[in-house]
Parts: C-alpha cells; sequence; structure tokens
C-alpha cells in the first residue's frame, strides 16, 4: 500500500551539445583520435535516480530488502544514494562485497551472489553476517562444511543463506 512507482521526468536531450561543449572548455573531455570526434560521455541524473529509489522502498511493505546490482554502476555516489534510500546491495564478487562495506552498507543488507564463491570468500561473508544466495548443490556444502567446523566461530548473527534455483 505504497506511493504508486511514477517513471522519472522525461530526459532532455538537447542539453548534450551544451555539456559537451563545458567539458571541452573545461579540458574534462579531450579530443581523441580512437574516438575520431564521437564523444562519449555517461551523465546519471541523480534526482531521478533518488526518485526511483524512494518510488521502489515506498512500494512495499518495510520488511522488504531490495538490492541495488553494484555491476550496473559501482561509483561510490550511486552506492551511497541507494543506502540512504534503504536499499541493500547485491554483490557478484568479494571484490563487490568488499566495496558495499567500504561505502557503509549494513552487511546484513548485502546479498552475495557471486555463481564461483570460493572457501575463504564464504566464510569472510559468513562471518560479517553478509546474505548469501548459494547457486549450488556443492557451495550448500561448503557452507555446510564451514558452519560445522570447529575452527569457525560462532556467527552472530545467524546466517542467511538462500538457494538459487535457475
Amino acid at each position: 500500500t505504497g506511493k504508486p512507482i511514477m517513471p522519472p521526468a522525461a530526459y532532455d536531450s538537447s542539453q548534450v551539445p551544451t555539456v559537451l561543449q563545458a567539458l571541452r572548455v573545461q579540458g574534462i573531455l579531450q579530443p581523441s583520435e580512437a574516438r575520431a570526434g564521437e564523444d562519449v560521455v555517461i551523465a546519471y541524473d541523480l534526482d531521478a535516480l533518488h526518485t526511483g529509489f524512494d518510488s521502489l522502498v515506498q512500494a512495499f511493505p518495510p520488511h522488504f530488502l531490495h538490492c541495488y546490482a553494484i555491476k550496473a554502476a559501482p561509483m561510490g555516489f550511486i552506492l551511497q544514494a541507494a543506502i540512504q534510500a534503504g536499499l541493500g546491495l547485491e554483490a557478484a564478487s568479494i571484490l563487490e562485497v568488499e566495496n558495499a562495506l567500504l561505502h557503509g552498507c549494513p552487511p546484513g543488507k548485502i546479498v552475495f551472489d557471486s555463481p564461483a564463491k570460493t572457501y575463504r570468500e564464504l566464510d569472510f561473508a559468513l562471518s560479517k553476517g553478509i546474505h548469501i544466495n548459494a547457486n549450488t548443490l556443492e557451495e550448500l556444502d561448503r557452507i555446510a562444511s564451514i558452519l560445522s567446523s570447529s575452527s569457525s566461530p560462532s556467527y552472530f548473527p545467524p546466517p542467511s543463506v538462500a538457494l538459487r534455483i535457475n
């Protein structure tokens, strides 16, 4: 029973030439022989990003965990916007897990969803309280082995593990 999700305001492409020229004048956009005059710039509408995140959070009850896929755009300012909006972060590698932690995402709001997690990566994630999506039954066996190992610390909070079925 949240507010309806509204699409962000339409993008105004008429401003692109002005922005590109300003970037050239400031020396940010340099001429390139490889691009042969084809300027490539990635720009983010932060208002639209915030609106989208807020609409998603408001559309569902508070107990839902929505995660932004770090691989979509791993820049810190985007990850922090997602975290501030109440979203979690979905990490497809241990480096993305570390990036999520570095930018202040609570471990309980990180979902580690790599298809090739090592024993050490699983142990690290479990010890931090990071949610794990297991991709194979063999991975579930590795997780069980880690959790039953006498050398493993007691995990708190208890591990959250799901099995991904494609």
